[in-house]
């Protein structure tokens, strides 16, 4: 995967975080989350442990990124702007 693209599908993954934090919370409080201030809503943990196994957080900026490759991966004529919350909400099922 060249630069290019590397920097097209992560600044997708900081839009669907952001719309995901849009519908956990209210209109008043979602309006102070935007694509640049987002990461300091995140925990610092990336990974956690389930027995003996390390996974990642989900909705963590590395998940998210990790699965718009694998839905690129799955359909390559899908665009990287065309993404949205509902397709890896869909990909998690």
């Amino acid at each position: 995967m060249n630069r290019k693209k590397s920097k097209r599908i992560k600044a997708q993954s900081a839009t669907i975080i952001v719309d995901w934090f849009a519908s956990l919370l209210d209109k008043e409080e979602s309006s102070k989350i935007n694509v640049k201030n987002y990461m300091s809503f995140m925990p610092d943990q990336t990974h956690f442990m389930a027995g003996r196994t390390m996974y990642l957080n989900a909705y963590h900026p590395k998940w998210v990124i990790k699965t718009i490759k694998q839905l690129l991966r799955d359909s390559p004529k899908l665009s990287i702007e065309t993404i949205t919350l509902e397709d890896i909400q869909w990909k998690r099922n």
